[in-house]
């Protein structure tokens, strides 16, 4: 009886797949993730793995490097299962030994088919391996890595092609500088293309500055960040808007618009972010956040108690307050969460950051956690003192320190200016 493995984090799908297997006469061994389907496996030594892509502790890309890593797990074929279908994840999956993949909700035959194709492929490698010779065989590995390296590094050029297009709707570093002097942009995305990025309009005495979060990562994060970033620019320049809150109402409009086109279902793919509308005269900051907060560095906060400000004070220096956004993403189809505006008078010399989640969601340390936005408070109150170029090398250098050799966990973006 054939022995295969489920690693899977969901509960309802594992139970699902084991009955399935165990209805078809497979001897199933289930884990709820890689790190203890990695154990299991040394245990038990199945024929076969099926992995699920996204999951916490130890992802799919992680499993199949620790499999292939150990010399006796390394030829175990996998399956890996997908919900979001992200095609970067999946090939990166395939480069690394990965036989074949299955999108999530998927059938019960088509599971059924593919597992067999995986047996039939190995009962046909064991019968080549014994009729060939040790010259043909190695001469056929030889071509085969040759042609995955070919492959690889087209599929490598092609997501760099993509960064380039992506790069254009990133305001360059002048444009930032003719607005702010003393700034930075840590931007470092995942894979080559991102979910996230940032938007600069300059309006006179008026600047408006916005850090996106678009729904995953890879391709079709990518594909998103171009129609959120068209919806600001007509929100601006088409309709005129100015106000934060009023922008993004007018980008969920024109976003749900978009992913509505022809009848096409919702499948609530979105945005998180955060902008700001800072009058230079006034010295006023206008804050609307969809799910992201802005953290200002400032004495000016004392005097506004608001359940939306948490106030961190430090020995030395200005306390950093933490301001929540609504509870609303752009591209929700829910009416009951509503957008809301705050106004802030800032003095010079005042910091401000925003920031999409990736920083604070990284996995790493010694127990391989997330860094969490509390440590990220703290880290950037304890930079205060430094220079822009400087506050942008710490934070590099923290999260690769944090990271260590895992993998990124997502989309990187924290724009910090002085005021």
């Amino acid at each position: 009886m054939k022995k295969i493995l489920i690693v899977e984090d969901e509960s309802a799908i594992r139970e699902t797949i084991s009955e399935i297997l165990q209805f078809s006469n497979y001897e199933v061994i289930k884990a709820q993730d890689g790190k203890v389907g990695y154990e299991k496996a040394i245990e038990t030594y199945p024929d076969l793995v099926i992995c699920d892509m996204m999951m916490p502790r130890m992802n799919g890309i992680d499993t199949i490097k620790a499999f292939r890593n150990h010399s006796s797990l390394k030829h175990i074929p996998f399956i890996f299962l997908s919900a979001m279908s992200e095609l970067s994840d999946i090939r990166k999956g395939m480069n690394l030994g990965a036989e074949d993949y299955l999108t999530k909700p998927f059938q019960p035959k088509e599971l059924l088919a593919t597992i067999a194709l995986q047996f039939k492929k190995v009962r046909k490698n064991k019968e080549l391996y014994t009729s060939t010779s040790s010259h043909q065989t190695e001469k056929e590995l030889a071509d085969l890595k040759y042609s995955s390296a070919i492959n690889e590094q087209k599929w490598i050029d092609c997501l760099k092609s993509a960064a380039n297009i992506q790069c254009v709707i990133l305001p360059k570093f002048a444009e930032l500088n003719e607005s702010f002097s003393e700034n930075f942009i840590y931007f470092k995305p995942k894979y080559s293309v991102s979910g996230d990025f940032y938007w600069v309009q300059n309006f006179g005495d008026s600047k408006l500055i916005a850090v996106a979060d678009c729904t995953g990562h890879g391709i079709s994060a990518s594909l998103l960040t171009i129609c959120c970033y068209n919806g600001l620019n007509l929100a601006v320049k088409h309709y005129g808007l100015r106000k934060p809150k009023e922008i993004l109402e007018k980008v969920n409009e024109l976003v749900l618009n978009f992913m509505q086109e022809h009848g096409r279902s919702h499948n609530e793919v979105g945005m998180d972010i955060l902008i700001c509308a800072i009058n230079k005269k006034d010295k006023t900051i206008n804050y609307a956040g969809a799910k992201r907060p802005l953290y200002i560095v400032t004495n000016n906060l004392d005097a506004m108690p608001n359940k939306k400000v948490i106030k961190y004070n430090q020995k030395q220096g200005k306390p950093l307050h933490r301001i929540k956004g609504s509870l609303f993403t752009i591209g929700s189809t829910n009416k009951n969460v509503k957008l809301t505006e705050q106004t802030i008078n800032y003095q010079s010399g005042d910091m401000i950051y925003l920031s999409s989640d990736g920083y604070a969601d990284q996995f790493g340390g010694v127990s391989d956690k997330c860094f969490k936005s509390i440590n990220l408070i703290q880290l950037l109150m304890s930079i205060q003192g430094e220079s822009m170029k400087e506050q942008k090398h710490i934070l590099a250098q923290n999260l690769n320190q944090w990271k260590g050799d895992r993998e990124q966990t997502d989309d990187i973006t924290i724009m910090g200016i002085r005021l």
